[in-house]
């Protein structure tokens, strides 16, 4: 049966934008479905940050146009597009208490007093900080500072809620708490959400679909395992995982038989072409026999993560990270790597997807 077609609650049209003779946003489109929590992912300068900021109307784009639930809001100011965003640095106002904080949004639309104290009340409870209302940002952790931040937001009702990397100022082990309410709060809420971050553990956990930038450009838009089990090009691999992929030069036809490596068929015709492998680190076996198809490697050494232990190989003069089983011991360094059947292909030259995998 085929899915009907995604129902567009924000459509982005063709987003340009230049900076001088600098293009930082390249046509850019996407559709954002109601009620999806979107993640833009990419490395510092590819576009993500100043996407965002346009949606949230604070800076103008140079060309293209903004639809929300039908409205085209290309020309609104920020004020009057009915959208909810989270900074990076929280920006509270010190001399306010929480309550009055998250009440500010609610004041400048000169709302009742009655209603702005019952937005707030409800607003302060869905974050879960609804008895600290009277404490002042300073008394706060930063987890709480964040989530005050949230609360106001959310409290003026948006259309959209927008968050700017807003787990980057925290620490490890309060990133991940964070994380995680983010995803409650957004399932309570329902509110469509679009949150831009560089790191892709975050964006592989918290969202519904992820947005890759690169270059001004969407690489790639799927959803978490989709993106991570199917990316569509180099760089998709190589920038999804902790660790990401190995990108892997395939030699020619007579530098592996010199090796005695016989590879899969899948990756046979392969040899000598302009070709990389992209290997996850979970998906690699090493062994101390040899298997059918195995690649002669060398063990430099294994890294101890808690939970994880890598391998640090060498395998056709190319370092490979592959991802050890729980029993696995390996006691010399000579080793051999077995390959998945049929790993993901693409160009060396242009990062392009050659040869598609299974999924698994």
């Amino acid at each position: 049966m085929v899915p009907p077609p995604m129902t567009s609650y924000l459509k982005i049209d063709a987003i340009g934008k230049s900076y001088g003779t600098t293009r930082v946003l390249h046509d850019v489109r996407l559709d954002v479905a109601p009620g999806d929590f979107t993640v833009l992912l990419g490395p510092s300068g590819c576009g993500k940050s100043t996407l965002l900021r346009i949606i949230a109307g604070l800076l103008d784009s140079d060309s293209g146009k903004l639809v929300l639930q039908g409205d085209d809001i290309t020309a609104l100011p920020a004020w009057d597009r009915d959208i909810g965003l989270v900074f990076q640095n929280y920006a509270l106002f010190p001399h306010m208490t929480v309550a009055e904080n998250v009440a500010f949004g609610l004041d400048m639309r000169n709302l009742p007093k009655a209603e702005i104290k019952a937005r707030v009340a409800e607003a302060l409870d869905a974050v879960r900080l609804g008895d600290l209302g009277d404490r002042k940002p300073a008394a706060l952790s930063g987890g709480q500072q964040q989530r005050v931040a949230i609360a106001r937001a959310i409290a003026i009702k948006p259309r959209l809620l927008l968050l700017d990397e807003p787990l980057s100022n925290l620490d490890a082990v309060l990133r991940a708490s964070v994380r995680t309410e983010l995803r409650d709060l957004h399932d309570r809420t329902g509110i469509t959400t679009i949150m831009v971050t560089h790191d892709q553990a975050e964006a592989l956990s918290i969202a519904d679909r992820v947005v890759l930038m690169n270059e001004g450009r969407i690489v790639q838009n799927d959803t978490p395992e989709g993106i991570y089990r199917e990316p569509a090009s180099a760089f998709a691999a190589s920038f999804l995982g902790s660790p990401p992929a190995n990108l892997f030069p395939l030699p020619t036809a007579s530098a592996a038989q010199t090796t005695g490596w016989t590879p899969p068929p899948a990756v046979a015709g392969h040899l000598g072409t302009d070709a990389l492998l992209a290997l996850r680190p979970e998906a690699l076996k090493l062994t101390e026999e040899p298997t059918p198809h195995a690649l002669p490697a060398h063990l430099k050494r294994i890294e101890f993560q808690g939970a994880d232990r890598l391998a640090h190989v060498e395998a056709l003069g190319h370092p490979l990270i592959v991802r050890l089983s729980d029993d696995q011991t390996l006691t010399r360094p000579d080793v051999w790597l077995t390959l998945p059947d049929t790993p993901r292909v693409f160009s060396k030259t242009t990062g392009a997807l050659i040869a598609p995998a299974t999924k698994g």
